[in-house]
């Protein structure tokens, strides 16, 4: 196979001058080196700018429904809401209880570090979930297994969670184990 040969630079500058180059009716600037430099171009294809179209309707102000709280699981810590806006969600400090005031739709973003017991014999099972009204929220169960006693891992999840029935009380819940670092975030989305 032959080396292509190398390109002098006279005829490098011949096939970047613009006059040397065509545009072709799609816009594609092309010359006649097969050398990949070829490139799409729109403004030299573009036709005068049409009229300004009518402006849209406004549509109404929104304002999230949104809380956000740390050291939700029976903690000794004092459960705290570092964000809450709106009517839609409550909490009140130092609950395990967070209250849905209205029916709908919300979304749970929900983390906690979980350690297993000393007395616990490997492998152990950790997990969290959330429950509404005392019941397990289906797809909202985050588990793993521990290998060693008193060893610590990180869970998080979340889930959709529909309201038919207000008010609903939802709980972040921990299975086997010590919880620690827990938040939640709960967004009503409609």
């Amino acid at each position: 196979m032959k080396a292509p040969s190398k390109i002098s630079s006279e005829e490098e500058k011949e096939s970047t001058d613009a006059s040397a180059q065509e545009v072709d009716p799609k816009g594609y600037i092309t010359c006649s080196w097969p050398c990949y430099q070829c490139f799409y171009r729109p403004s030299l294809i573009a036709g005068p700018a049409g009229p300004t179209g009518a402006t849209g309707p406004a549509g109404a102000s929104y304002t999230p429904d949104l809380l956000s709280a740390a050291d939700c699981i029976g903690q000794t810590a004092e459960k705290t809401s570092q964000i809450e806006i709106g009517s839609a969600i409550s909490h009140v400090s130092g609950s395990d209880d967070y209250i849905l005031n209205q029916t709908g739709t919300y979304l749970a973003v929900y983390h906690a570090d979980v350690t297993s017991r000393q007395d616990a014999v490997p492998p152990f099972s950790a997990s969290i979930k959330l429950t509404v009204n005392d019941s397990f929220v289906p797809g909202s169960l985050a588990e793993t297994t521990i290998a060693q006693a008193g060893a610590t891992v990180s869970l998080s999840a979340a889930a959709i969670i529909p309201i038919s029935s207000a008010p609903a009380t939802v709980q972040l819940a921990a299975g086997n184990g010590v919880p620690s670092n827990s938040s939640i975030i709960l967004l009503k989305v409609n």
